[in-house]
């Protein structure tokens, strides 16, 4: 396949750039001249004798008016003077660089005007991720290894701790560039992901994650290989069978374990794939998760009830954490299932039946049977049944459709719907009269693995008026910081 693009990207470029160029044995045509040619034919000025405005045939137009110029080809006489799109215009675009015909930009990245409310909304924004502040102390930053719109990314060593002495990349975003909420989430969610993700062997190994004033650093594996971009491009783009299969089979492999664990990237590209080192036999690993997010359920229009449901895996990993959460993290989850939309309850009900439930319940052997029914190699390389032994709760207990709707729900999926301040609105009343209870500022930060740095951040987090959860601390405490609804009123 990269043959045969490499192929037509260069004839497409002789084309393109090659205006001196005449077919032998053929009169010029007044099609083939410079596209400059063709965009100054407008009213008003002189054009060449070979542009658009002059034809061997009669126009049944009123004078000065110009035709289109799709239809100045009568009859398939000419060719288009514009070659078609080439499948391989970033590989031709990266060889150009490479000769020195095109130059990158370079200095520093520009800056958007203003947010999303203008000038004075980026004043408001909270740009405060909950992160270490110590970066400096623990790592030494050195050469800049790649660059993006958003930041940069460069070489660094650590200078203490588990990774003193160990070579890392660092992603460094600027938080001038976050200039509305969906970018500061954006980076949340991208950290959010990595840790989530980290430890499949196709894909970047995260380290954490820092900011200051002015920047967040996210620590990530160094892949020394390079970008799979380049391995293309020093092969001509030309690939075995046998060698297109070994690439291949790690883009699926870990394109599907992220599928299982309910997330997309949204931005594969050979740039996006990097190998450990520059052996020809190095491991490939994905990377850059800015543009990636959790997907839900095919929102109503687009599902069929007699169409069967597959059985979505996602939901073994969300019930185990369920079955391993405190009472007030399975309380909080109860309350947000009683708020779900009818859609949600749907796939939810589906999903339900699938296990095959004996008089309304369900246990761990449900699960067991149904996932021997649909395992695939997939599931495993995603250690789907390692998932089981952590869910060993359930063979003491049944769990009825109520508590499988509260286990199965996904708040990172549940909150790209557009109801979602309502529901989470109506999930807290549900909560503040069952589960809400007196909790500590320091029993909060430990319930959701924050350290005494993160205390300032959560002063809203709990109402003054009884020592118990706020709205705001509610929705932040249903699955982390990493939540869209900062903006949610106080209540």
């Amino acid at each position: 396949m990269g043959h045969c693009c490499s192929k037509i990207a260069v004839e497409n470029e002789t084309i393109a750039t090659d205006h001196n160029h005449k077919p032998p044995n053929h009169a010029p045509s007044p099609l083939s001249q410079p596209i400059s040619s063709i965009s100054d034919a407008t009213p008003g000025r002189q054009t060449p004798a070979t542009s658009f405005s002059t034809s061997p045939f009669n126009s049944p137009l009123p004078a000065g008016v110009m035709p289109s110029p799709a239809t100045k080809t009568p009859g398939r006489k000419f060719r288009w003077p514009l070659p078609p799109p080439s499948p391989a215009k970033p590989i031709m675009a990266a060889l150009m660089r490479r000769q020195g015909k095109t130059k990158p930009k370079d200095g520093p990245i520009p800056e958007e005007q203003g947010g999303e409310g203008g000038g004075d909304g980026e004043r408001t924004l909270d740009k405060s991720f909950g992160y270490g502040k110590n970066f400096g102390a623990k790592f030494e930053i050195g050469k800049e290894v790649g660059r993006g719109h958003f930041g940069h990314t460069c070489w660094a060593k650590g200078k203490k701790g588990e990774l003193k002495g160990v070579s890392v990349a660092v992603k460094i975003i600027t938080k001038a560039k976050m200039t509305s909420a969906i970018a500061i989430e954006d980076v949340r969610r991208e950290v959010k992901m990595l840790k989530a993700l980290s430890g499949h062997r196709n894909l970047v190994k995260f380290y954490d994650a820092f900011e200051d004033a002015n920047n967040v650093y996210i620590v990530m594996e160094l892949c020394e290989g390079g970008e799979l971009l380049d391995r293309i491009l020093d092969r001509g783009g030309r690939y075995t069978e046998d060698d297109a299969k070994v690439i291949l089979l790690q883009i699926l492999n870990v394109v599907a374990f992220c599928h299982l664990q309910g997330v997309v990237h949204r931005d594969l590209k050979p740039e996006n794939f990097l190998f450990v080192s520059k052996d020809e036999d190095a491991v490939l690993k994905v990377i850059d998760f800015g543009l990636s997010d959790f997907v839900r359920p095919a929102h109503p229009w687009l599902r069929d009830e007699k169409n069967a449901i597959p059985l979505d895996i996602l939901i073994y990993k969300l019930v185990k954490s369920y079955v391993r959460a405190s009472p007030l993290k399975r309380a909080a989850l109860k309350a947000l299932s009683k708020a779900l939309p009818d859609d949600e309850l749907t796939y939810l009900r589906a999903q339900f039946s699938l296990l095959e439930p004996r008089d309304g319940f369900i246990s761990l052997e449900n699960f067991r049977v149904a996932l021997m029914k649909n395992a695939t190699d997939a599931m495993k390389e995603a250690r789907v049944p390692d998932i089981l032994n952590l869910m060993d709760p359930l063979s003491y207990k049944r769990m009825d459709f109520e508590e499988f709707c509260a286990a199965a729900i996904s708040v990172y999926q549940l909150e790209v719907h557009p109801d979602w301040d309502k529901i989470a609105i109506a999930a807290f009343d549900y909560f503040d009269e069952e589960g809400n209870r007196v909790i500590s500022l320091e029993e909060l930060a430990q319930e959701m693995n924050l350290g005494p740095s993160a205390y300032s951040l959560m002063g809203d987090w709990i109402r003054k008026s009884d020592g118990k959860l706020s709205l705001v601390g509610y929705t932040k405490y249903l699955h982390g910081v990493t939540i869209r609804s900062s903006n949610t009123r106080h209540r």
